[in-house]
């Protein structure tokens, strides 16, 4: 074995504390990145696989009504690929075991033998029996979430009554992976008071007197198709039917949702675990550059006995090669767990139907070359001073930088203050380099644990200002048709309601220059209050004199207030007029444009209607205004906004909890492992200083207290420093983040900034606690012995 090699060995062993909390540090490193890196491929994976085995439609369009061989001219323009014509409208639902009334999206089924887009994927049970119109299929979230299956029966609207059908099977599809019903106040899922329902299409098209037309049509492009000439063509050709304007795949809900979940995991897959890796490499870099330090002579004596300076930087390289090679085998097994659990979670939540994980090699091999890059760069600082380090400066020991009177000396103090404070200030002020990475590294283990632990602040702040601040209702009302403004009253007088807002929904099309945003043109009454426009800052904002816009449309559209806008009406007269920007509002959730209700219908070009209302209610009179709600035939559906604080508790918990508690875990272990290797290092390298002081006759006590409060104080200036930095680092999270449909809002509470210099303050008095049992350990004769 040659000489080099055992010297490697023995380091290894020496510092064998340090290595070990840098090998976890990288474990968790690597874990992460195979783990979020598997995600995003499984998911994009997954996502194209299901869109295009269920012949996901690329173009969407709802008419009044058409004849369906309008349907034949439509697959006739250039660059369409196949064409389904279906009849869908949203109902009432009477569902058992459910006190409120809920909603279905009624949607026919393809006729049998026609392959149709959009296809649906049986779950269980069976599809509907040939002459069986009674039958239909349950989207499978409903059904879980109301405890239905095959064989069990409930209640719809059709033909202006009440008809029983009986489940025949569950069933999902891509188009309703995100289930919201059409125009809903709320972006969260309520899978217990709105389900999706196939329905046989004879059947539901004589229910809707739809029979020989359609209300909905969906396409396919083919192979090199021009999407906005498709687009442009098929509204021609179906405004006459009452066409509200054909849209593409990335503005259809529930593929908007999908589309920006799965994007956020690419960015979480590079940036978290570059933050991890980033934090190994600062750390490996620390560990040999104080050992580079320390074993100034024998680099000298390797030198001099002829070993050329490739040689000992291979040495050096090898000795930082440790941890890492130690860390990629456990951390790739746990990061592979990680990623079959995230796997689970996410096709449940997204309703794959096909949700089999199978390890990428290649990310495999990724995490190990990345793995190995953070450790290079660690070591690069080192290994460079290694081999500029000229043999016969180097069998000296180093120097001082300076050689004038410390600050305590200057004030004339020095005598006045404590031995140890003595050496506590003289420490710092020599080698204020190794002070000010230390404290650096502090500051990280805080910054880490707090960027983790802000995830959950941000949702509780999102949470509270969309349920508390902004939505003030306790039930809201959508109707079938707008309903003139005496709907208030009528509302009024139902058992238990206090207050009634009403608000007017109508599709539209926004333009500015060659920028062109489809949405949904909200009218607010003047001096709303019980569904507030309301932006991160807690302001509350009101359409006046023209349109308000949320800050994502109007970055979208490239307007600011007091820009005109045109707009293209999407039902009734459409019209297309000219308005103002009145001012922009930073929303958290979702995007969309506010106006007064009297200027939607001067608009829309007539009398002011309704087509929801939002209520405040009595909680002792909830059962009887659902009774009540239920007879009234011009209601669509009713949404409380208690269910709907579930569906977004239980949205998180599925899609970000578990992620984010395994994040805020890994952060402070990372924590822990940089105040543990702070302390053992700054032993190692001052060992022989504080046994010469041992020697001398100092006790255990006051050598300890030199060695520790040093520590301390660099810790205690790293708090302030550690909070500034998880600040920073929530930040670039919020920016990173950030989509036309979900952003996070900066706020970081006071807990949060307790448990992070806690958790470190924690860490460094276990860290003490170790390095006050290796002084006591510590062998005088052995650390003062000249290493060969």
């Amino acid at each position: 074995m040659s000489a080099l090699r055992r010297k490697l060995y023995r380091d290894a062993w020496r510092h064998r504390g340090p290595l070990s909390a840098i090998a976890v540090v990288m474990t968790c490193g690597v874990a992460l990145f195979i783990a979020l890196r598997s995600m995003h491929g499984y998911l994009r994976e997954r996502q194209a696989a299901y869109y295009a085995d269920s012949r996901f439609a690329d173009l969407f369009v709802r008419v009044t009504r058409a004849p369906r061989g309008l349907a034949a001219r439509v697959r006739a323009i250039p660059g369409v690929g196949a064409v389904e014509a279906r009849v869908v409208s949203a109902s009432r639902m009477d569902v058992p075991g459910l006190d409120e009334p809920a909603t279905a999206l009624l949607v026919s089924l393809p006729e049998p033998g026609q392959p149709g887009l959009n296809t649906v994927v049986l779950r269980a049970g069976q599809l509907p029996a040939a002459g069986r119109p009674d039958q239909v299929l349950a989207s499978e979230a409903f059904a879980r979430a109301n405890g239905l299956g095959p064989g069990d029966s409930l209640a719809v609207i059709l033909r202006g009554r009440w008809e029983r059908v009986q489940i025949a099977g569950t069933a999902i599809s891509p188009e309703f992976i995100y289930e919201i019903p059409p125009g809903a106040a709320s972006v969260f899922p309520d899978n217990r008071h709105f389900g999706v329902i196939w329905m046989p299409a004879a059947g539901l098209a004589a229910a809707l007197d739809l029979t020989g037309a359609f209300n909905d049509l969906v396409l396919r492009f083919a192979p090199g198709a021009i999407p906005l000439d498709i687009v442009e063509r098929v509204d021609a050709l179906l405004a006459p039917y009452g066409g509200t304007g054909a849209y593409l795949r990335a503005d259809q809900v529930s593929h908007q949702f999908v589309d920006s979940e799965i994007a956020e995991t690419r960015v979480t897959s590079i940036f978290l675990p570059g933050v991890f890796l980033g934090v190994t490499a600062f750390l490996l870099n620390l560990v040999l550059s104080r050992l580079v330090a320390t074993e100034r002579e024998q680099i000298a004596v390797l030198k001099a006995f002829g070993f050329r300076d490739g040689v000992i930087a291979r040495h050096y390289l090898a000795f930082a090669a440790i941890p890492v090679g130690v860390a990629t085998i456990p951390g790739g097994a746990l990061g592979l767990w990680l990623a079959g659990q995230f796997a689970a979670i996410y096709a449940r939540f997204y309703q794959f139907p096909n949700a089999a994980w199978h390890a990428d090699p290649a990310v495999l091999l990724l995490a190990v070359g990345v793995s190995g890059g953070a450790g290079l760069l660690g070591a690069l600082g080192a290994v460079r001073r290694v081999v500029r380090l000229p043999p016969a400066e180097a069998m000296r020991p180093e120097g001082p930088a300076t050689y004038r009177p410390g600050f305590l000396d200057r004030a004339g103090v020095v005598n006045r203050v404590p031995l140890a404070v003595r050496s506590i200030a003289r420490s710092l002020q020599r080698m204020p380099l190794r002070a000010l990475l230390t404290v650096t590294g502090l500051a990280l283990a805080i910054g880490l644990t707090l960027a983790g632990l802000f995830m959950f602040d941000a949702i509780d702040y999102l949470k509270r200002l969309q349920f508390e601040v902004a939505s003030r209702q306790d039930a809201s009302v959508a109707f079938d048709i707008p309903l003139a403004l005496g709907v208030r009253d009528e509302l009024a007088r139902l058992p238990g309601v206090r207050q009634v807002e009403l608000r007017r929904d109508v599709p539209v099309r926004l333009r500015h220059g060659n920028r062109t945003v489809r949405t949904g043109l909200q009218g607010v009454e003047p001096g709303a209050e019980l569904q507030r426009i309301v932006d991160d800052a807690e302001h509350v904002h009101r359409p006046r004199g023209g349109l308000l816009l949320t800050a994502t449309l109007a970055d979208r559209l490239g307007v600011r207030p007091g820009d005109l806008i045109e707009v293209d009406l999407l039902e009734g007269h459409r019209r297309s007029v000219t308005l103002p920007v009145s001012g922009t509002v930073r929303q958290m959730l979702g995007h969309g444009v506010y106006a007064e209700l009297a200027l939607v219908a001067e608009l829309a070009d007539e009398a002011p209607a309704a087509t929801s209302a939002l209520l405040r209610v009595d909680p002792r009179y909830r059962d009887a205004l659902n009774q009540r709600l239920r007879a009234l035939p011009a209601v669509a559906g009713v949404g409380w906004l208690d269910a709907t604080l579930a569906g977004f508790e239980k949205t998180i918990a599925e899609s970000f909890r578990i992620s984010l508690v395994t994040l805020v875990l890994f952060a402070v272990i990372i924590a822990g492992g940089v105040v543990y290797n702070a302390g053992r290092i700054t032993l190692a390298e001052r060992g022989r200083e504080l046994a010469s002081l041992r020697v001398l006759g100092f006790t255990r006590g006051e050598v300890a207290r030199m060695l520790l409060g040093e520590q301390g104080l660099l810790l205690a200036c790293a708090i302030p420093l550690g909070l500034v930095v998880g600040t920073a680092l929530a930040w670039l999270v919020v920016t990173r983040f950030s989509s036309d449909l979900f952003r996070l809002p900066l706020v970081v509470s006071a807990w949060s900034r307790v448990f992070a210099v806690g958790v470190v303050l924690i860490a460094g008095v276990v860290s003490g606690l170790l390095v006050w049992r290796r002084l006591a350990r510590l062998d005088l004769v052995a650390v003062l012995k000249t290493r060969e």
